[in-house]
């Protein structure tokens, strides 16, 4: 692309080519994804994709994160009925699961098979988590170490459901993940 048009339009540029790239995540999933495809789906030849994503696993991680910012209104909004801290934990929970079922779960596997540096994978996790942080620092509650706790159960009770949808079993994920958060919160309180 030619560089004199300025970067609103390479901001254009790239804005297009992540949505290309979101729509070939959901539509053929991590293990189809190509650069090939998202330069055909944003009009551009292949190797003009490198001017603006050094790789496909950062052009998905990018792509990734501003979904995700995209939604965070959506998380914080269910998160203001939130009046204990064990409520926002199992609303984020719930929400967080319910919102891969209804509308990307494959590409958000994708994310957590990328080969990214630590420090990237530790960025993604703490944006994707930001309106439960903040919801929870609202109340006194915050514990970034219980939060890395909330993370597993919440991969994990995904991707089982993914397997087969039981509203039991994600009632039974919240009510365990706002437990352990809780019982992790008492434990670095008492030491």
């Amino acid at each position: 692309m030619d560089q004199s048009h300025g970067p609103t339009a390479r901001n254009q540029r790239i804005a297009e080519i992540m949505e290309a790239a979101w729509d070939t995540l959901v539509e053929l999933g991590y293990d189809d994804f190509t650069f090939g495809e998202v330069a055909k789906r944003s009009h551009l030849a292949r190797n003009s994709l490198y001017e603006y994503f050094p790789s496909s696993v950062e052009l998905i991680a990018e792509t990734l994160q501003n979904h995700m910012k995209s939604f965070q209104p959506w998380f914080a909004e269910r998160l203001v009925t939130a009046t204990t801290p064990e409520d926002a934990v199992r609303i984020f929970v719930r929400s967080g699961i319910e919102f891969d079922r209804d509308s990307n779960f494959r590409a958000g596997e994708g994310v957590r098979r990328l080969a990214l540096a630590p420090e990237r994978i530790i960025e993604m996790r703490k944006f994707s988590r930001h309106p439960l942080e903040k919801a929870l620092a609202d109340m006194g509650s915050l514990d970034n170490d219980a939060l890395s706790f909330i993370h597993g159960v919440m991969l994990t009770a995904g991707q089982n459901l993914q397997v087969e949808w039981n509203d039991q079993y994600l009632a039974d994920a919240c009510d365990f993940a706002a437990a352990g958060y809780m019982a992790l919160l008492e434990q670095k309180r008492a030491n």
